[in-house]
């Protein structure tokens, strides 16, 4: 196994890109905590030993802590959450979204509602409010307005007093 330099970051929110050999890590440094996540369409050799395997619509998919794999040739690919997926435990990063009286759970833009057997992986909901945008979303112009796509949600900007808040809404027209 290869070894890799690695540095403390303390209080920092700086975002930085590692790639080792073919593989890609984001590293996030937050208020003395490090936290080593794959990005999105990397390819990894073997997937962490603390999986689980989540059926969605007889797809066989792997999760661990909020990450989730798809088998591919000899590889497993980091994909976004699979609508439909059920886990049992969300990463503690995640918080609590109220869109009327239903309650989600956001994970860095994927959504989550809890159900009997755990929590399901569902649509941005609509009429959400967030302060900050998903890593990784897509700016799109539609009809001269500006959304963000992520996950099948679009993210509309608007301000709310002095700051640029950001609302799911239904997909424009």
């Amino acid at each position: 196994s290869t070894l890799f330099p690695y540095t403390t970051l303390f209080r920092s929110s700086i975002i930085l890109l590692i790639t080792l050999g073919i593989k890609s890590f984001m590293m996030h440094g937050l208020t003395n905590l490090i936290f080593l996540l794959p990005i999105l369409g990397a390819a990894i050799a073997s997937i962490p030993p603390n999986y689980t395997t989540v059926y969605v619509q007889g797809d066989t998919f792997y999760y661990s802590d909020g990450v989730y794999y798809a088998p591919k040739d000899n590889e497993y690919v980091v994909i976004p959450p699979p609508q439909g997926a059920v886990v049992t435990e969300l990463p503690s990063s995640c918080t609590t979204v109220n869109v009327g009286s239903t309650e989600y759970r956001d994970c860095g833009g994927a959504y989550y509602q809890r159900q009997s057997n755990g929590y399901e992986v569902v649509q941005p909901p609509v009429g959400a409010i967030v302060n900050s945008l998903p890593d990784g979303a897509q700016k799109s112009d539609v009809g001269g307005q500006t959304y963000f796509l992520f996950a099948g949600g679009y993210y509309q900007p608007f301000y709310s007093g002095n700051s640029v808040v950001y609302k799911i809404v239904n997909p424009p027209a």
